[in-house]
């Protein structure tokens, strides 16, 4: 096994960061949410890095809404194996 530096991981990772995105929870993916919002909203903020903490941002608003519609259908199958299952007895 090769002998690597300990970032290696984090840069492998910071290569496809869609990849990286995907990996995330609904509860990670809401915080860094959260944290891009804290930037946007400060006055600070130079005009140049409005449009790409926008769109960081906007990643993973997605991410979080294919995982909630994920879960939801998962609860709607849950719902119509039960629903048939009491039909059955």
């Amino acid at each position: 096994m090769k002998n690597q530096p300990p970032n290696s991981k984090n840069k492998k990772l910071a290569k496809d960061p869609n990849q990286n995105l995907q990996s995330l929870s609904y509860a990670e993916s809401l915080a860094k949410l959260e944290t891009i919002l804290d930037k946007l909203i400060d006055d600070k903020i130079p005009i140049e890095e409005i449009q790409k903490h926008y769109l960081e941002g906007k990643k993973y608003l997605e991410h979080c809404e294919t995982l909630l519609n994920k879960l939801e259908k998962s609860v709607i199958e849950i719902d119509l194996e039960k629903g048939l299952g009491q039909e059955l007895e």
